[in-house]
């Protein structure tokens, strides 16, 4: 029975601990946006409202230089979607990122498929070419 084993020197180290993460720096428009997220009327907001409001807040001129400003607040909103400091809800629409939405960590929850949780059955005589009868057997 071996009770101890010893890698090679040039072996990769494990279990070391690791530095906490660096907070993403936020600047003035990334400041803005996640105070319009903060108000009040519900935790979801629409995301071209608030881009929209807050490029006609911010004092353009023109279409142009209004055009300008909301793609700015938009890239600006997508860094910090890649963030994991804003969250898509559904198409459209937004909300500020909770514990438990996966964080910036980056795991993902894993998908399961479309038959649902497993309960011990089987689905005997499948074919996707072929119209064959479908019966559930229970698998002990």
């Amino acid at each position: 029975m071996i009770s101890t084993i010893i890698g090679p020197p040039t072996a990769p180290r494990t279990g070391q601990a690791l530095p906490p993460p660096v907070p993403p720096e936020l600047n003035d428009i990334d400041q803005e946006i996640l105070v319009a997220l903060r108000e009040p009327g519900g935790p979801t907001k629409d995301m071209w409202r608030i881009l929209n409001r807050l490029a006609a807040e911010s004092g353009a001129g023109d279409r142009e230089d209004l055009r300008n400003r909301r793609r700015e607040y938009l890239d600006r909103l997508q860094r910090l979607i890649r963030l994991k400091v804003v969250v898509r809800v559904r198409s459209g629409l937004i909300r500020l990122a909770t514990t438990g939405d996966g964080g910036p960590t980056g795991r993902k929850a894993r998908r399961r498929d479309s038959s649902g949780p497993d309960m011990g059955f089987t689905v005997e005589g499948c074919s996707r070419h072929r119209k064959t009868e479908r019966r559930a057997v229970f698998v002990a």
